[in-house]
């Protein structure tokens, strides 16, 4: 039984959070503060009991009441910034969670529609009616070109899947050797790239974390700082797909990149033949031209 959070506790967790936010732009921590604290104690202890308290609030009103005083609304104020900032981030967040959830529902529901339609057309035919032969779904490759400081991708148009005799597919993993050879070509331009994993595959999950440790370890950027669910509408696709968005870009349409893009879909595609895991290049129009995903589907 799930138990609902009060708002004392979603109050509690805002406060944290904003008092972190602050002793971080104070370029300080908790501990230092605390130690501050506990040195000044014992020794105003001390001086109370030699001169006595009101001689030392006498003396405080005179010399130091007004530093104090500006030192405290200082933190004060910083404090309640950070409050109306972590409020905000927060409904940026929610807004962005909800346009998702609405983006992933009306996918849904158009493969459901999808899916209703084709049972229809299968429950109309005649059950006495020669099948006739079955398809077999064939592996296709995109091509990929490399030229000199460049690498052409093809947008994927083409569904790309994979077929295996049984119904498990050994995992897939990078080499503590690709590893290492992906974190120190990645080190020598570093950039910022979204991964994301098909939602409900743990295999995918787990393949899309080591990518996810790859890129951390080479000081890249993660969008989100996490590894995000997608949904795969239509005929479904696999492998590991490496989006670059190129805006006017057209099905069909074959482009160059350079840079650091090149760069990364190069060594993916490096260690997708010495692996074995089917790797796809593609270009989007979705997205800032220059921008990158990762998209780890099922095996």
């Amino acid at each position: 039984m799930l138990t609902p959070v009060s708002w004392h506790q979603h109050l509690a967790h805002l406060l944290l959070r904003s008092w972190d936010a602050t002793v971080g732009a104070m370029s300080t921590s908790n501990l230092a503060i605390a130690v501050g604290v506990v040195i000044v104690v014992p020794a105003l202890y001390k001086v109370i009991r030699q001169r006595g308290l009101r001689s030392v609030v006498t003396n405080w009103r005179r010399g130091l009441l007004t530093s104090t005083s500006l030192g405290f609304l200082a933190w004060v104020l910083l404090f309640a910034w950070h409050v109306v900032l972590q409020v905000y981030q927060d409904h940026e967040e929610l807004v962005k969670r909800s346009r998702d959830l609405a983006a992933a529902h009306a996918t849904v529901l158009a493969e459901n529609g999808r899916l209703t339609k084709d049972l229809g057309e299968a429950n109309s035919r005649p059950r006495n009616s020669p099948s006739g032969p079955r398809l077999v779904p064939t592996v296709q490759h995109n091509t990929f070109a490399l030229a000199p400081h460049s690498v052409a991708i093809e947008t994927a148009n083409n569904p790309v899947f994979n077929t295996y005799e049984h119904a498990e597919a050994p995992h897939r993993h990078l080499s503590e050797e690709v590893k290492t050879n992906l974190v120190n070509s990645f080190s020598a331009e570093t950039g910022r790239i979204s991964i994301s994993a098909v939602i409900n595959d743990k295999e995918a999950w787990d393949f899309a974390k080591e990518f996810y440790d790859v890129f951390t370890a080479a000081h890249w950027s993660i969008d989100e700082g996490r590894i995000k669910s997608i949904m795969i509408g239509g005929h479904p696709w696999t492998g590991v797909q490496l989006q670059v968005c190129i805006p006017g870009i057209k099905p069909g349409e074959t482009v160059n990149v350079g840079g650091v893009q090149a760069l990364v879909a190069s060594r993916l595609k490096r260690a997708s033949e010495t692996l074995r895991f089917e790797f796809i290049p593609a270009a989007t129009k979705d997205g800032k031209e220059g921008d990158m995903s990762l998209l780890v589907a099922s095996r």
